[in-house]
């Protein structure tokens, strides 16, 4: 059989009633001054996950204080001995909170901290970690 179209008899009372008047509401639009941004805090457990002659892995979480929007990092390093931190990816910011560290000098020892970012600013850097060498064994920490 062809299917059949039915139409539900509340509705066709609904239909032949007369069309309710145009909507006449008002809209009134106001500007408002935008809330002042949170500046995020410092990002926590900061750990280096992995560690070679070409590269050191770090993870960290996220701060508790971020505000109502999205936050990105950036990551420094310092040369174990110095207090000159420099920052690592000075183009773009980070969106996870997970980064590979490249370009570091082999034989040295560095630290690493981080610092979340928003609209609002930059916050305070995380606590570094622990001095790192970077040679030719693969050093992951211990737990």
């Amino acid at each position: 059989s062809e299917p059949v179209a039915a139409l539900d008899p509340a509705d066709r009372a609904r239909l032949r009633s007369h069309p309710s008047a145009p909507w006449t509401g008002q809209i009134i639009v106001t500007e408002e001054e935008p809330a002042e941004g949170v500046v995020p805090g410092p990002p926590t457990d900061l750990q280096v996950n992995e560690a070679t002659k070409n590269y050191v892995v770090l993870s960290w979480k996220p701060p508790g204080q971020r505000g109502h929007e999205g936050i990105m990092y950036f990551v420094e390093k310092c040369v174990a001995g110095t207090e000159d931190w420099q920052r690592v990816n000075t183009e773009i910011p980070v969106k996870s909170p997970r980064f590979a560290v490249f370009d570091l000098a082999e034989g040295k020892s560095y630290f690493f901290r981080v610092r979340c970012c928003n609209s609002a600013g930059i916050g305070e850097p995380s606590e570094a970690t622990e001095a790192t060498v970077v040679d030719d064994k693969l050093d992951v920490p211990k737990p």
